[in-house]
This record gives C-alpha cells, structure tokens and sequence, in this order.
C-alpha cells in the first residue's frame, strides 16, 4: 500500500507539518523535543529517523542515571580519552589523536560497553588504563590495567638498553640491578658506556 506523506502525520518522535519550499521531496517536521527539521519524504517511511537525535541522548542520559556511574573514577577515565584521542582542543590531543591515537567505535559509543570490558578484566582505582602498544588505539585487545610503574615503563620515549640479550628499560635495568635508577641516569648523562654504566660496581664509602 502506496503512503501519503500529509501534514499532521507521524513517524517516530516526529510530526510532519508542511513541505519544505527550499528542497524538492522534503517536509518541515517538528521533533517531540520541539527542534524542527527538514526530513526527506522517503527517510519519513523507511524508519531510518525517529527523532532529531534526542532519542539517543535521552537513552543514554537514562542508562548513565540508573546506576550512577557518571560521577565515578572510570567514567572520568573514559573521558579523558575521548578527550585525548577526538577534541582538539585537548591538551594531550597533540599525543593522541593527533599523531593517529583513536579511541575503537565499541568503546566511543557506549561507555558501558567499556565499563563492562574494564570490571572483567581487573579495573580497580589505583590501577590506570596502558596501551600495550603505544602506537596502536584503545580497544578492547590492546589495553590492560597496570600500576603506574607499568605504565611509565611502556612509554615510548623510554630510554631502552640491551644487554646479554635483555632488552629492558633504564628503571627496570636499575631495579634489576638493585640500583638506585638515578644512579643509572647520571652515568649515561655523563656519556658512560651503556655497558659500563650497568657494570661498573657502585663505589663504597
């Protein structure tokens, strides 16, 4: 059965009100919120749009609301990195998004898709999201909860030495060796050998 697209019909949150003058095959139509748009003729039918939008905004407001979690120390996390990886006014935006850093569709759409992937797989407030790789984006399979130590020791302008094969960096070298890493640091500043600044024997007082 052919439809008729007459002002006063419905579809979705939507009321038709008359035909749009400045586009061929549109028509005015008012949304329940009361934000009024042009819809083509043939979206009025197919179900494509229900609304302007605040459909999706209420749904989500409304599932943030149910349990709370918008004021909590996870949400702030996901913020900051939609904030990083998609606001270019961010402040760390230059070392995300903007060197290619995004954030999986998965995640950017449903923040408690993220909040479930991050209960199962061992969220607590003194841990903090890592990449696993540091030049791949947040998802679900490159992203884990680690210690800051962790954390700092995956950052790619890390200063990393291999010795006897060992590829580690120059904290964990530090930690490995029992030695102060500020120790390490100042050998390598005063242009020792990266050998000589791991074998060298502390000097006893």
């Amino acid at each position: 059965m052919n439809k008729k697209v007459m002002p006063g019909y419905k579809f979705g949150r939507y009321t038709v009100l008359y035909p749009d003058k400045c586009r061929k095959h549109h028509w005015i139509c008012e949304c329940l919120c009361g934000t009024v748009k042009s819809v083509r003729e043939d979206h009025i039918f197919d179900g494509r749009i229900i609304s302007c939008g605040c459909h999706k905004d209420e749904n989500t407001s409304a599932r943030l609301r149910t349990h709370g979690k918008s004021k909590t120390a996870l949400y702030r996390t996901y913020k900051h990195i939609i904030g990083r990886c998609c606001c270019e006014t961010d402040t760390a935006f230059p070392r995300y998004g903007g060197r290619g850093i995004a954030i999986c569709d998965e995640w950017r759409n449903d923040f408690l898709s993220f909040y479930d992937w991050a209960i199962k797989n061992g969220y607590k407030p003194s841990l903090t999201i890592d990449r696993i790789d540091n030049n791949a984006s947040y998802s679900p399979h490159n992203c884990r909860w680690v210690g800051w130590d962790v954390q700092a020791n995956n950052k790619r302008n890390n200063h990393f030495i291999e010795h006897n094969g060992i590829r580690l960096t120059v904290s964990q070298w530090a930690h490995k060796l029992d030695m102060n890493p500020k120790i390490l640091d100042n050998r390598l500043r005063r242009g020792w050998s990266e050998e000589r600044a791991l074998t060298q024997p502390l000097r006893i007082r």
